[in-house]
């Protein structure tokens, strides 16, 4: 059985943020930029009006190592072959590397990370615990009286309507009402209707 060849992932590309470009990273673009004069020189072609200079390395790439050398990620050839891809590295790669090392040294303290912090040592020693503040003492209760809100009524806001109390009309008792049975002179009116010429005439028959 053939196993499918295992696949390698490719190196991440450094990516940096906007930054300032020092004296330094200014020399290393000149530089550059006189060094693709140089080499075109070499190859016999110094006159091409067409690509010029971007014949052996493009702006793009120029760039980008102006970028890689702010932030000292230029060591070696492998690097320069893991961030660009240059198709020239194994040609004048060093010769690029010994520019960079004689412009933007790695020594120098540029963008530089910050020192990690250490830990932080929360052991509390024995002659530190009375010095941590207690609870206060003088916080006393509030005075009830003093603090207390007066409510005042408001104009805009009506009392709400109470409800008017009761009382049989027949008897004159407050707890009953005329229709009520309990009441001592409770009728039971229902409607009879009135042989005659009107039949909308009702009469009215105490039920006992």
């Amino acid at each position: 059985m053939v196993s499918a060849p295992k696949q390698t992932q490719a190196p991440n590309k450094f990516k940096p943020g906007l930054y300032r470009l020092t004296d330094a990273d200014l020399s290393l673009k000149s530089a550059l930029e006189d060094w693709q004069d140089a080499q075109m020189g070499h190859l016999g072609i110094p006159g091409d009006d067409v690509y010029g200079s971007q014949l052996i390395m493009t702006d793009d790439i120029l760039e980008r190592f102006v970028d890689l050398a702010h932030f000292k990620q230029l060591a070696d050839l492998s690097l320069i072959r893991a961030q660009l891809n240059w198709r020239y590295t194994d040609m004048w790669g060093m010769q690029i590397l010994e520019l960079v090392k004689k412009h933007v040294p790695r020594t120098d303290s540029i963008d530089q990370p910050a020192a990690a912090l250490g830990p932080c040592d929360l052991t509390l020693q024995p002659t530190d615990i009375g010095n941590i503040p207690g609870p206060s003492t003088s916080h006393q209760p509030p005075d009830i009286q003093s603090s207390a809100i007066t409510l005042t009524p408001d104009a805009s806001n009506p009392k709400p309507r109470t409800r008017k109390g009761y009382k049989c009309s027949a008897c004159g008792s407050s707890a009953h009402i005329a229709s009520n049975q309990n009441c001592p002179h409770h009728c039971l009116y229902k409607g009879a209707s009135v042989q005659g010429p009107n039949e909308n005439v009702f009469s009215v028959v105490q039920v006992s």
